[in-house]
Formats: structure tokens, C-alpha cells, sequence
């Protein structure tokens, strides 16, 4: 979050941590995911609207990325997490459009999902869910997060 809030000095991030219990997880990959989905928060939200990162351990380990801008267009929805996919093109756009994809395959990966929804008021929230412990997974690092 720092690189991204480095590069975006203008973009305001807020967060809301409420883990109650230590999170096993591949902390490199979850890092990615978390990069992957603020940086799109970023690049396609409200310029003047913060960013919301939330994360949880209600149950399983959830993870939030909530920001305001244009409605995201039903069929676009359908599509987000497939290979090669992006919404809007614009004419400063880079990227191959693979990085919701990445992030749904890092959640899949630990036993997770993950569920875009775009609302009338136009907010935008990428939700992750995963069971916060993976004894099965190779884990690089334990992540405890209080």
C-alpha cells in the first residue's frame, strides 16, 4: 500500500483492520492481490473519493477494496476475473488485463473467492474470502495481524 500511496500522492487510502486472531497465509501473494486490487481502485475510481481497504477475520479471512466512480456495466462484471479482460479502455491505459485475474487465482489458490460489486451510487467493492488458516498451502511467511 505504501508503494502505491508513494506513487499516488494525491489519492487518499483509508484502512480498517479488525483481525483478532494471527492469519496464515503467502503473504507475497496476498500482497499482490491487495496491490493488485488498490491499484485498480486507483487507476479507475473518483480521484477526489478516498479509497477504502478493510480486512477481517469474522469467520474466514475477508479483504475489501471499496472505491467510488463510475458504475462498473453489468457485462463487464460478468467477465472482470477472465484473462485479458478490462473495462473501459482509455488512451494512457496500460497493463495486458491480467490483474483481476491474478487476484482471483491468488484467492482461489487459498481456498478463497472473490466478488466484484458495483453499486447505483456507484461505488465499487472487491471483496476477497478465505479461510484464514492454509496448513496445506506453502506458506512463505506467517502474517499476524492484530
Amino acid at each position: 500500500m505504501e508503494e502505491l500511496q508513494a506513487a499516488h500522492p494525491g489519492r487518499k487510502i483509508e484502512t480498517a483492520f479488525a483481525l483478532s486472531r494471527p492469519v496464515s497465509v503467502d503473504c507475497e501473494r496476498i500482497a499482490r492481490l491487495l496491490s493488485n486490487l488498490l491499484g485498480n481502485a486507483i487507476n479507475y475510481g473518483a480521484p477526489g473519493s478516498p479509497v477504502q481497504v478493510h480486512a477481517s477475520t469474522n469467520g474466514n479471512f475477508e479483504l475489501s477494496v471499496i472505491n467510488a466512480g463510475s458504475a462498473i456495466p453489468p457485462g463487464t462484471l460478468k467477465r472482470l476475473f477472465a484473462p485479458f479482460t478490462r473495462g473501459e479502455t482509455q488512451t494512457d491505459q496500460k497493463g495486458l488485463g491480467l490483474g483481476l485475474y491474478i487476484v482471483s487465482e491468488i484467492a482461489r489458490a487459498h481456498g478463497g473467492t472473490i466478488d466484484v460489486s458495483s453499486h447505483l451510487l456507484h461505488l465499487s467493492d472487491a471483496a476477497v474470502d478465505a479461510p484464514s488458516s492454509l496448513p496445506a498451502f506453502p506458506v512463505s511467511r506467517e502474517t499476524k495481524w492484530r
